[in-house]
């Protein structure tokens, strides 16, 4: 069955002085900023003509108060443009007209943007630790002099120590990562890499946390198991981090034909039936996957790719040092039980979607899709019914009542 989605149009979050929409981060701009007096905006830095004044204040978003002396940056196609808040909490920058990226860096504060919970569990690459995270931080069109650009941050503490294999030896270029809390860092200070001593440093904006360590040596942390951490304004916690072998599963996946097929999940069974199993790991674009556990049992895997069937199940016994390296899996020939095309407004293709399937009847089971660089989607292994799909995006929503076969 085809099915075609357009998108209906949102309202876009965008910063424009006064004329903000609401709907940026939260923690990282305000519909409503502080009451505070009616004092001018700090003068804006001289510049060549041609350039605009962008003037505001930053606060801490839970006590309502001006932040002083940090550092406001905007980051546009030319780089990072930078100043300082006085006492009051204002700033004043000076930039050429264009589309930047705002955020605020200073001891102890920071911006944070929604955690937005992955579709596939996979751990951070080590080059995104330290990075700023583009989606969490609001637009700013530069385009005339503009008063009222106000930045709200949070007051963070954080989560330092080491990491070290069983014999207590440290581990450099671990990948540690907070899990957890309904916010994280801009700034992208959730998420560290060791250094040579396998120490470590996450700082976190308020919330109770989990650590999670990767490292190609290691299938994750034995001890302490999922510990939570606390962290609130100021706060310091530390933690020894104990890194096991474990077990691990690598290989690739290839369609019918022997080709690579990337992009999607590796599946762990939960149960005997077709609705038992959950995303546990990544496929990459080449269609290589490594999956780990610190358990000792017998699981269960199977491979879904996007726009795929998904492949057997095959079984591993997991102990403690076990690796299985080679693994193959192999996707069937089959035709989907549902594809389509998303759309925007103006009939463009949107790509890279995530689409998701409800069923309206007890025998049907959830699912989710994402579309291809094309805009194109398929769903398979279906179970007979009506269902409601639904794609989100930045651009709108689309939604229908489908039907298969």
């Amino acid at each position: 069955m085809a099915v075609a989605l357009a998108l209906a149009a949102v309202a876009a979050a965008v910063l424009r002085g006064r004329d903000a929409a609401p709907d940026g981060p939260p923690g990282a701009a305000s519909p409503d900023p502080p009451a505070r007096a009616p004092a001018p905006p700090p003068a804006p830095p001289a510049g060549p003509p041609g350039t605009v004044a962008i003037t505001g204040r930053v606060f801490d978003a839970a006590q309502q108060r001006p932040v002083d002396g940090v550092e406001v940056v905007l980051r546009g196609a030319a780089g990072d443009v930078t100043s300082t808040t006085r006492r009051d909490g204002a700033y004043a920058l000076r930039v050429a007209p264009g589309t930047y990226r705002a955020f605020v860096r200073g001891d102890g504060v920071m911006s944070i943007g929604r955690r937005e919970p992955p579709r596939v569990p996979d751990p951070p690459p080590a080059e995104l630790a330290g990075v700023p995270d583009e989606a969490l931080l609001p637009t700013v069109v530069a385009a005339r002099d503009t008063d009222g650009v106000d930045l709200a941050v949070v007051r963070g503490g954080s989560v330092a120590g080491r990491v070290l294999d069983r014999a207590g030896q440290p581990v450099a270029g671990a990948v540690v990562y907070a899990v957890g809390g309904a916010h994280r860092p801009a700034l992208g200070t959730d998420i560290a890499r060791s250094a040579d001593d396998g120490r470590f440093e996450l700082r976190l904006p308020p919330g109770v946390y989990e650590l999670a360590v990767s490292h190609p040596r290691f299938a994750g942390i034995s001890t302490p198991l999922h510990a939570h951490y606390g962290v609130g304004p100021g706060s310091r916690a530390d933690a020894t981090l104990i890194l096991t072998p474990g077990c691990i599963v690598s290989g690739r996946v290839i369609d019918p034909d022997g080709a690579p097929a990337g992009d999607g999940a590796l599946e762990l069974q939960r149960g005997p039936d077709d609705a038992a199993f959950v995303p546990s790991g990544r496929i990459d674009a080449d269609g290589a996957f490594r999956w780990a556990t610190t358990s000792d049992d017998e699981v269960g895997l199977r491979a879904w790719p996007w726009k795929a069937a998904p492949s057997a199940v095959q079984h591993f016994r997991c102990r403690d040092g076990e690796r299985f390296d080679g693994v193959e899996f192999t996707l069937p020939d089959a035709r989907p039980d549902l594809a389509g095309v998303l759309v925007d407004r103006a009939g463009r293709p949107v790509r890279f979607a995530f689409i998701d399937l409800r069923p309206l009847e007890p025998d049907g089971i959830a699912q989710q899709e994402r579309t291809d660089e094309t805009g194109r989607w398929e769903v398979h292994s279906l179970p007979a019914g009506r269902y409601r799909i639904t794609a989100r995006t930045a651009g709108g929503v689309a939604s229908a009542t489908v039907a298969s076969p």
